[in-house]
């Protein structure tokens, strides 16, 4: 029973005789897999934005906005989300299994999918809060870090950063598993969704319009994802070893909005590639009218 489809016919539609539960459409799961790559910093930043009407007596729920995506694992309720979303797109990159004979492209999807695990599962240091008050998903609902009686008398200690670390190195494998995952999906959007099938070409040996029109859209998203990593790469270093301070980059949250921007254009990439636009499938997957 072959239950991933990955030779040439694997999109076409099963046999009679084949069990609907013996197939997994990869082309759904790519569209599934793009939605929550959109959808998670929406959901975040709208669980920002509702923070501000949520009454003190449900601290659980509330959050500030966290400097970057990846600050939103200590967020007492949202880090579930977080977490669960990165799990998800590990678990899709495992079973991804390529196009290619040799195998390359699902080696390299299983790289990565331990890479987003990494992503999941190591947290980022520090807090991620400019504000007095937040609530940590991981210790309790702090105070006021200036309030004695509400942060010392817990903590036992003046600096509450150093307890946001999982341990030792924990965020340089975070972020050196973030970086790995985010290169590998530009790679994917400019090398291996660009690729063309004979039925992506016309008569003449020119490409289809649909196909030309899609490549222009995985370009596009690959340059986006790539800017996003130069800019957080850029500003890491900077910060690490230029001994620059970072406060005008952190009191514009521009660490959020780059992952964000990367996050969207690895959605819309796989959610192209998974065929969801009807403008953007070819000629011969389109509905016969």
């Amino acid at each position: 029973m072959k239950v991933f489809q990955f030779s040439a016919d694997r999109y076409a539609p099963a046999a009679p005789h084949d069990p609907k539960y013996a197939k997994v459409d990869q082309r759904r799961l790519a569209q599934f897999v793009g939605a929550i790559a959109i959808l998670l910093p929406l959901i975040l930043l709208a669980a920002s934005l509702i923070s501000y009407v949520i009454p003190a007596d449900y601290p659980y729920i509330r959050t500030c906005f966290r400097d970057s995506i990846s600050h939103y694992y200590y967020a007492h309720f949202w880090g579930g989300p977080f977490i669960g979303s990165l799990v998800f797109i590990a678990t899709y990159l495992f079973v991804y299994q390529g196009e290619d004979a040799a195998g390359a492209e699902r080696r390299l999807s299983t790289f990565a999918g331990f890479a987003a695990l990494g992503v999941a599962i190591f947290p980022t240091s520090r807090h991620g809060c400019d504000q007095p008050g937040f609530a940590a998903r991981a210790f309790a609902d702090f105070g006021s870090l200036n309030d004695p009686d509400k942060v010392l008398v817990l903590i036992g200690r003046d600096n509450v950063d150093q307890y946001f670390q999982m341990m030792p190195l924990a965020e340089w494998i975070h972020y050196g598993s973030a970086l790995i995952l985010f290169l590998f999906l530009a790679w994917f959007a400019f090398f291996v969704f660009t690729t063309v099938d004979k039925d992506q070409m016309n008569a003449n040996g020119s490409l289809t319009e649909e196909k030309i029109l899609r490549n222009r859209f995985y370009y596009a998203c690959g340059t986006i994802m790539l800017a996003s990593i130069v800019a957080l790469v850029a500003h890491f270093i900077a910060v690490t070893f230029g001994g620059k301070s970072g406060a005008g980059w952190r009191a514009g949250n521009w660490t959020f909005w780059c992952e964000a921007f990367a996050l969207w254009a690895f959605g819309i990439s796989w959610m192209i590639k998974g065929r969801f636009f009807e403008k953007l499938k070819d000629a011969g997957e389109k509905p016969s009218k």
